[in-house]
């Protein structure tokens, strides 16, 4: 299956298997990036989620954690490994109906193929640390 109807079926709010594991949306947020970009967050009732890229196809997988770790300015630090910063990013988070939820921004960070994702949120104020990896398009399965 690819990117483009994953999409289609989460927003349908159907479910698909990604590497693996299935993912039943619990809500599609469109995130809008300063830089034009546009991708999909789809989570779970649980702590496991979704970034899509449509543009790109890209595909990451993601696990909230329970500990934001202190981020310096190029790398963090989390379970012993160095995470060296990739990717800084704001943009405007967005609800199935369109309407403008939040003002995000966030920091990518990785070590190996691991990414550690930093999101500060700024209407509540909450930030919210997440590991994960690119899946490859291959490992999205329909049900």
């Amino acid at each position: 299956m690819n990117i483009k109807k994953a999409i289609h079926i989460l927003q349908s709010g159907s479910p698909v298997v990604v590497d693996g594991k299935t993912i039943e949306p619990e809500q599609v947020e469109r995130v809008k990036l300063e830089s034009g970009e546009e991708l999909f967050w789809v989570r779970t009732d649980g702590s496991l989620w979704l970034s899509i890229d449509p543009s790109s196809d890209d595909l990451m997988f993601f696990q909230d954690i329970d500990e934001v770790p202190e981020a310096g300015d190029d790398t963090v630090l989390y379970n012993g490994e160095d995470y060296e910063l990739s990717l800084e990013s704001v943009g405007r988070m967005f609800d199935e109906e369109g309407e403008e939820i939040d003002s995000i921004e966030f920091k990518d960070f990785e070590a190996g193929a691991d990414i550690l994702r930093i999101t500060a949120y700024e209407v509540t104020g909450d930030t919210v640390a997440s590991v994960g990896t690119v899946v490859p398009e291959e490992a999205l399965q329909e049900i």
